[in-house]
């Protein structure tokens, strides 16, 4: 079902999941299972994994910082562009919080290091 408010549909399934799901556990099982998948099935090398998953948690980082983006847009639509908590009723009965983008960002910036880490380690294993 879909609620529409000013032109912008949410999906209220999506905004009910488990946060832990949505924001910790695919996240996070995406870089593991490529890696998994680029060294036993497709038998790459150290270097080559490193970098290909590099860019797996780069995109999912940035994926999830797009996500961020997009639920603090939906917060200050429905709160009537207001950071009060005297307007969060509107917001609050759709699932969308104060706090709701906070989670996102933190993952996608601790995906942005992981694959920072990948890249450095990919130099160090192409220097020794």
């Amino acid at each position: 079902m879909f609620l529409h408010n000013r032109g912008f549909a949410v999906d209220r399934a999506v905004l009910r999941l488990n946060p832990l799901i949505v924001y910790v556990i695919i996240p996070f099982l995406l870089p593991l299972l490529s890696m998994c998948i680029l060294r036993w099935k497709l038998e790459y090398a150290w270097a080559e994994l490193f970098v290909l998953n590099a860019l797996v948690s780069a995109f999912t980082g940035l994926v999830m910082w797009l996500h961020s983006e997009r639920v603090a847009n939906m917060f200050l639509q429905y709160s009537g562009h207001s950071y009060g908590k005297a307007n969060e009723g509107a917001a609050a009965l759709l699932g969308v919080h104060r706090i709701s983008p906070v989670l996102p960002a933190c993952v996608s910036l601790f995906l942005m290091l992981i694959s920072f880490w990948h890249v450095v380690v990919m130099i160090l294993l192409a220097v020794m």
